[in-house]
């Protein structure tokens, strides 16, 4: 016959009690997510913020926030964005960058980032130009959008274009791996088809080799 103490019987009762409380608070986040991240989503189609949908909306929005004490700063948000992205939940991932567009927020990431969202989702190449092109307005030096955008280009086998932003980005940066990233890329671009784009292929793979000591 077993016999448990009343030390052991409280312990065991404490243990799932805690188990209770924690799969309930487990479920109570997930579905607040759940809800918050759809919300986002159905905000991001809306592009009139005064119409009584939108506004309906962003009242919703607010209580979820106020609620469930959401860590919701422009960095809280930033940071959300990236995880939506990670998520694939794309629309709401759009909602909070263009609203940290509209309130002046590190616009050169979050333009950055609306144009790894169009890459991921395929949009034409156009729309991703778009953004990538806005991103570098805001700072004419952010390397990662000039090796995006130079990518788009080449991609496209517009060569002339691709090679201009490349050679931007080889005079904006020391970094080695990134250089050698730019080489390859170079060196695996479609053939230039006349005289103007071979010159300009040999100037851009020279000069790269040049800052890699080759």
């Amino acid at each position: 016959m077993i016999i448990f103490n009343k030390h052991f019987i409280s312990v065991l009762f404490c243990l799932l009690f805690s188990f209770c409380v924690l799969s309930e608070y487990t479920f109570a986040q997930d579905t607040r997510s759940s809800e918050f991240d759809t919300l986002r989503a159905e905000m991001s189609y809306l592009k009139d913020k005064n119409s009584p949908e939108y506004i309906k909306l962003k009242q919703k929005l607010d209580r979820i926030v106020s609620q469930h004490k959401i860590p919701y700063t422009k960095d809280d948000r930033f940071k959300d964005a990236i995880r939506l992205i990670q998520e694939q939940k794309y629309n709401a991932a759009i909602y909070e960058l263009n609203s940290l567009i509209d309130e002046n927020y590190n616009k050169s990431r979050c333009y950055e980032l609306l144009g790894d969202i169009c890459y991921n989702s395929k949009k034409p190449a156009r729309k991703i130009v778009q953004y990538y092109k806005n991103a570098l307005r805001y700072d004419s030096n952010n390397t990662s959008v000039l090796l995006k955008l130079s990518k788009t280009y080449l991609a496209e086998n517009k060569n002339i274009m691709g090679m201009e932003y490349l050679s931007d980005l080889i005079d904006s940066t020391d970094d080695y791996s990134i250089l050698s990233e730019i080489e390859s890329l170079i060196l695996n671009s479609a053939t230039p088809v006349n005289k103007y784009e071979v010159n300009n292929f040999y100037e851009t793979l020279g000069n790269v080799q040049i800052k890699l000591g080759k």
